[in-house]
């Protein structure tokens, strides 16, 4: 297949580039700033709020699906103060390309969150891909939305909503560039990663629950369902529901890291270290977590165990 990868340079983008030139399709990477490149990739910088831009890469490359892992940078503050630039990247630059994957007839893969979801279901329930959004934050709410405009389209189309990702960039796995990295940079966990490199500590939530998935899995079950044409929404998660802090201290036992950097806390130490104001405090759920039944039923596969997946980023890095 010919596949255009958007946010190609980021965390999770970079795993899909990669995995998708190791399956041999022809890869289009993209982003506003491309560091990383895999071999047998393209490269070129789009920006996806020019709907223009949009529409000459994909006319001119012509893939045969769109994967747009793309999102607007920054940190939850970050994004409730810039919500005008929130909104043009994460809503407007996802109807760019989805009207490019329509014009193409071409699928299209998006990469939401579990964060659609208003978290008040209680600790040990998980959410249903049928269940009703009701995000509490900006971010989710604008990747509500852009659901609602990849659902529109009449080609196939996949909304995928991972959770707590977990694992390295792709530019670290890779001999030529894992050197320009550290282990964390770059990831959901670079602030646990900066604070231990200064020698701190940090307070990961014990109040916040999430399903972690780990990267690599993510991407590879993504590419099963795109290969296997599948369309509708799935919640691609590993089997265990955990806090944010089991998470992080799991996380960095199992990589050598120490989970003794991670102490226990509550959800406001999480909004400190999103520098978010105490009155908005409110807009972090409280269980997200997601159940991973449809995906095996309709898949015909097992999503890892967090555990199991732990020990394979462990593997990924000692090998």
């Amino acid at each position: 297949m010919k596949l255009l990868i958007t946010g190609s340079d980021g965390f999770s983008g970079s795993h899909y580039c990669r995995q998708a030139c190791d399956d041999g399709h022809q890869v289009l990477s993209t982003d506003v700033k491309n560091e990383f490149m895999p071999d047998g990739c393209q490269i070129e910088e789009l920006d996806i709020r020019d709907e223009g831009a949009c529409k000459n890469i994909c006319s001119t490359f012509k893939p045969d699906a769109i994967i747009h892992t793309a999102r607007a940078p920054g940190n939850l503050w970050q994004i409730e103060q810039n919500r005008m630039a929130t909104y043009q990247i994460n809503v407007l630059g996802t109807k760019n390309l989805a009207r490019c994957a329509e014009d193409l007839g071409a699928a299209f893969v998006f990469l939401s969150t579990d964060w659609v979801f208003s978290g008040d279901k209680a600790v040990g329930q998980k959410y249903d891909e049928e269940d009703e959004g009701g995000p509490l934050n900006y971010y989710g709410v604008t990747k509500w939305v852009a659901e609602q405009e990849v659902k529109k389209l009449t080609t196939k189309w996949l909304i995928i909503r991972p959770a707590h990702i977990y694992g390295v960039h792709a530019a670290v796995l890779d001999p030529k560039t894992k050197d320009r990295i550290g282990l964390l940079e770059r990831s959901v966990w670079a602030g646990i990663w900066n604070a231990i490199q200064k020698g701190k500590k940090v307070r990961a939530p014990d109040t916040m629950y999430q399903t972690p998935v780990h990267v690599r899995h993510l991407v590879e079950t993504t590419m099963h369902l795109l290969e296997k044409e599948m369309t509708g929404i799935y919640h691609l998660a590993d089997r265990d529901c955990a806090s944010r802090y089991q998470i992080a201290k799991t996380v960095l036992d199992g990589i050598g890291l120490g989970g003794e950097w991670v102490e226990k806390g509550v959800t406001e130490d999480f909004a400190r270290m999103q520098n978010l104001p105490q009155e908005l405090q409110g807009i972090l759920p409280t269980n997200t977590c997601l159940n991973v039944n449809k995906i095996e039923k309709d898949l015909g596969v097992r999503m890892l165990t967090f555990e199991e997946g732990v020990a394979r980023l462990r593997a990924e890095l000692t090998s």
